[in-house]
């Protein structure tokens, strides 16, 4: 299905914070930034429903109807968090055809994927990536190396926190995180969370998993996570081969998420993301 949205209906520098330094964090849950959020919103519109860009769209149109984000009769203003989440994130890669980093503005708006280059134009699939999460109390699963990176704002009382993996292929990595509630209406809805989290590749020389007797240390799909392993870190650039930190938020609902997600070691890298609930 091909739903027409086109490049001037977002703003490809706010999409991806272009020459924009992270002092602060993306989500206000004060006063939360909508066009901002619109803007990657609408990029994600373009890039899974439209055949004339070389980035997702042949691989969301994969995806059976089931497993696309569903039309709901009505929104919830308190709901659970989700266990099963199903979506994509923006990145540099012959598979995706983005092209989110040249010297200038004008290079950005004018040449955003392979499909302005006339190159790569047989596109590659580019799998969704799938997190498996589920509600863990302890709070150094935001340890503070990652706080540096992306801050907490909220009231510890009120801040969810969890674990869980992601799947992206044959591959599968932990992920960390917690929600934050944005207590005041948003655009006349109320509802709205901020969600933070990393997926990140452990060096395990350094943070080794930790096997208990009678488990493998591997996932189990009964209890929803987890590998047990040594935490926390104790500073980024040494204990993980890559770590990306994901901010967002969760729509009122609580059945489909947006944001960015950043390189935590090398903060330079940025790019859009969405995922949705996933059954």
């Amino acid at each position: 299905m091909s739903v027409r949205c086109l490049r001037t209906d977002y703003d490809i520098a706010a999409v991806y914070s272009y020459q924009t330094e992270i002092t602060r964090p993306l989500i206000d849950l004060n006063s939360l930034d909508l066009p901002k959020i619109l803007h990657i919103r609408n990029f994600w519109l373009r890039h899974l429903l439209n055949a004339d860009e070389a980035t997702f769209y042949t691989s969301y149109a994969k995806l059976p109807a089931s497993q696309r984000p569903q039309l709901r009769a009505s929104i919830n203003e308190n709901v659970e968090l989700n266990t099963s989440w199903l979506g994509y994130w923006s990145k540099t890669s012959r598979e995706a055809c983005i092209h989110p980093y040249p010297e200038t503005f004008i290079q950005l708006e004018n040449r955003q994927t392979c499909a302005d280059l006339n190159s790569h134009w047989i596109q590659e699939d580019t799998d969704p990536l799938l997190l498996q999460i589920k509600p863990d109390p302890d709070i150094l699963n935001w340890p503070p190396e990652f706080d540096k990176i992306i801050p907490m704002i909220g009231p510890e009382t009120q801040r969810l926190y969890f674990r869980g993996l992601q799947r992206f292929a044959d591959d599968v990595y932990p992920v960390r995180g917690f929600t934050e509630p944005i207590r005041a209406p948003q655009g006349g809805f109320p509802g709205w969370q901020r969600i933070c989290f990393a997926i990140y590749a452990a060096d395990r020389e350094r943070l080794p998993l930790l096997l208990e007797t009678g488990k493998s240390g591997r996932y189990n799909d009964e209890d929803g996570c987890l590998l047990n392993e040594l935490w926390p870190p104790v500073e980024l650039e040494t204990d993980f081969l890559w770590c990306q930190g994901y901010e967002g938020v969760i729509f009122p609902g609580g059945k489909i998420m947006v944001g960015q997600w950043v390189d935590m070691i090398n903060t330079t890298e940025s790019g859009p993301f969405i995922f949705w609930d996933f059954r």
